[in-house]
């Protein structure tokens, strides 16, 4: 549970994500079960829809005339058995993908909240200290260690880390390096 604190820029923006997030987190956690009941039910409705009513009322004679009816109840029920794996099969996509949802859905409110607010401050720290030629070795280790996972790519995080110990240099450097190799 989060404390309300005064508001601020900041915090009424991760008031309003808490508040607006809170059916997304609940159909995420309820929403794969109710998909699969919903299956389960269509399945047990349509097999109870194929079933005959009961034995048969007109009697047959040495079973003869039983054999058409009996092959007619299992095509019914063959069908019945065929929608219902349809079913279930569409409610296990279905729940997969509620799964994948909730996954991203977590991943994005992890990006909003005070951890992801922390990051994007170290972010914006770490490209104005970039912008200057000294060392920016805090900076990067700053974001470096509020990065969520996934947020800072291992090829971007080693090209920081190669020039944080000692920054990049500046205009009037590059133009003296390139003035001496030039022929």
């Amino acid at each position: 549970m989060s404390v309300i604190r005064p508001a601020s820029r900041g915090s009424s923006l991760a008031l309003r994500s808490l508040v607006t997030s809170a059916p997304r987190r609940w159909w995420g956690a309820i929403g794969p079960a109710i998909g699969f009941a919903g299956g389960l039910a269509a399945a047990a409705g349509l097999l109870f829809l194929f079933m005959p009513p009961g034995p048969s009322a007109q009697p047959t004679v040495g079973g003869v005339g039983e054999a058409p009816q009996m092959l007619q109840r299992l095509d019914r029920v063959e069908a019945g058995l065929a929608a219902a794996t349809v079913e279930v099969t569409r409610a296990a996509g279905l729940a997969t993908r509620a799964e994948a949802l909730a996954r991203r859905s977590a991943e994005q409110q992890a990006l909003v909240g005070p951890t992801g607010d922390r990051f994007l401050a170290a972010a914006l720290l770490l490209q104005s200290g970039i912008a200057s030629p000294r060392p920016w070795l805090r900076e990067y280790q700053a974001l470096a260690a509020l990065a969520p996972e996934g947020a800072l790519p291992r090829p971007l995080a080693e090209v920081l880390a190669s020039h944080a110990t000692r920054g990049l240099p500046t205009e009037a450097e590059l133009r003296e390096r390139f003035a001496a190799m030039a022929p």
